[in-house]
């Protein structure tokens, strides 16, 4: 890239959103200057990329005028990727409208050098959703202005974070057995959010695109039936039971999705009608102005729904390449599916390193350091009954290393003094991981912090959380405790002297007590 294209400002209206924070990422990548815009500044220093050297961050709403005009000063290029359905106000149609005219008007007195936008795959017909129309409304308003517009259009987009997926994801997890309207055999071109960020990116000066509209898709075309069953398939669920009703409630389907899946049911109620129109390409000529070798769906889905990506991360995040289909750290928490997570903290009197002693010993000969006996009841039952991995000792006595057996665990990360997480091995309906982190506090004290996360795989295995929760309670309040017994140095609590003492230094009068047997 030249200096010229290098210094080019590129605007993204609607930075915070799924698309928009993946683009924007995209764009920092290939050295844009990036102007990231949104209606809340404290959302946009959330992100991960809120402080790189080529970013600027601006507060905006579309429905203001002159802060969409301090959005747009001095760009030459902007993404418009903003929708209003997930306002408190219902009439998104009018809402959408008048964003659209105040780009338009704004745009025009810049002037921009091309705008960008994303709207959805369908055509303005009797079946076309409320939804649908409003994008196809905003993308004829943009082609009527002074600067040129180009427009893709796609259907659904595949990966942790999108809405649409997420609530494929949510329900067919959550329901073995479904009760469907006759629209879910709708047919669908699905999009990998790879390949659509892809053909964003591409649009940039492109002069055969400048102008025009494309539709975007991936290689397959489906029905909604088809994405559960591959979804489900993919994630190694058992098929999913559908059961087709005589009934046309979007609703009834919004209020009835709403209580399993995070998504609000105003939004679910937009989706739901935009089903009963079918979403495919009519024109194709993209592929071959901005080739890329496009994901099927069931790759895209496989990505997506890889447990791995909610395996908790103990390296630096730029270190490695994660899969855009991949949720990351400024998604939603629900994004790649549900996580449990539970914490237990400790503090003794002593340095980390006397902890390390202890904890490094774990396992094996030493055992768990409490309710050892319900352990070997639950390995045991695991072999016998499930036929899982059941096989005690360690790959080394002496130390920690990433890979290495601890019993029916296996070690995923380890920083000495500092962290040790454990990956279970057991047969279970979905990955867990036991971690310990240590954290040195002031007064030579040391937090040791215990953490369990669970991540479930379909209904039986939130089932199977919440039904294991309260023996987890019981059983690892009592590894900690132990744990912390077997470093042989007092526990601190916490009183004002304490939280005192963690802000101004260390005190000699200390309330503590030593853990006997």
């Amino acid at each position: 890239m030249s200096d010229q294209e290098a210094a080019k400002l590129i605007t993204v209206l609607g930075a915070t959103g799924y698309i928009g924070n993946r683009l924007v990422t995209r764009l920092l990548d290939a050295n844009y200057q990036v102007r990231a815009a949104s209606r809340s500044l404290a959302k946009l220093n959330r992100f991960s990329w809120s402080s790189h050297p080529r970013i600027e961050l601006v507060k905006f709403d579309a429905l203001d005028r002159y802060s969409l005009k301090n959005a747009l000063a001095g760009s030459s290029h902007a993404f418009y990727l903003i929708h209003s359905m997930n306002r408190q106000d219902r009439d998104f149609v009018k809402i959408d409208r008048a964003l659209a005219q105040n780009i338009v008007e704004i745009g025009q007195q810049m002037p921009l050098k091309q705008l960008i936008y994303l709207g959805g795959l369908a055509d303005d017909s009797k079946d076309c959703s409320e939804h649908l129309r409003s994008r196809i409304e905003v993308g004829e308003l943009f082609q009527k202005a002074s600067f040129p517009t180009t427009i893709l259009r796609a259907a659904m987009v595949i990966g942790s974070g999108s809405v649409s997926f997420e609530m494929l994801r949510y329900a067919t997890d959550r329901c073995p057995v479904m009760l469907a309207p006759y629209y879910l055999d709708t047919i669908s071109q699905p999009i990998a959010v790879s390949n659509l960020v892809n053909y964003l990116e591409n649009c940039i000066d492109n002069e055969d695109m400048i102008g025009k509209t494309f539709d975007v898709g991936g290689p397959n075309i489906v029905t909604y039936r088809d994405l559960i069953e591959i979804y489900a398939e993919q994630a190694g669920l058992p098929k999913r039971k559908i059961f087709y009703v005589n009934a046309d409630s979007p609703l009834l389907g919004a209020l009835c999705l709403s209580c399993v899946t995070p998504i609000s049911e105003p939004f679910i109620h937009s989706l739901i009608c935009s089903l009963k129109t079918s979403m495919i390409c009519n024109d194709a000529s993209i592929k071959k102005i901005s080739p890329q070798e496009l994901l099927t769906v069931e790759e895209a889905i496989k990505i997506a729904s890889d447990p791995a990506q909610n395996e908790p991360l103990y390296w630096n995040e730029t270190d490695i390449k994660r899969p855009e289909e991949w949720s990351n750290k400024n998604d939603p928490a629900w994004a790649g599916g549900k996580m449990f997570v539970d914490t237990k903290k400790i503090v003794i009197r002593g340095k980390a390193s006397d902890v390390w002693k202890a904890l490094s010993s774990i396992g094996n000969e030493t055992d768990w350091y409490g309710t050892q006996w319900l352990w070997e009841v639950r390995a045991f039952l695991d072999s016998v009954i499930a036929g899982g991995y059941y096989k005690r000792g360690r790959t080394n006595e002496n130390a920690l290393v990433v890979g290495d057996q601890i019993d029916w665990w296996h070690i995923h990360a380890v920083r000495n003094n500092e962290l040790l997480v454990l990956k279970a091995k057991m047969n279970l309906p979905g990955v867990a991981f036991l971690e310990y982190s240590l954290k040195p506090l002031r007064g030579n004290r040391c937090q040791i912090s215990q953490t369990v996360r669970f991540i479930p795989k379909g209904l039986t295995g939130e089932a199977y959380w919440y039904a294991i929760k309260p023996l987890h309670d019981f059983v690892f309040a009592s590894m900690l405790h132990g744990l912390a017994l077997a470093t042989k140095r007092p526990v601190a609590y916490w009183t004002p002297w304490t939280v005192i003492e963690d802000l101004f230094g260390s005190l000699e009068n200390e309330n503590e007590k030593f853990i006997s047997g």
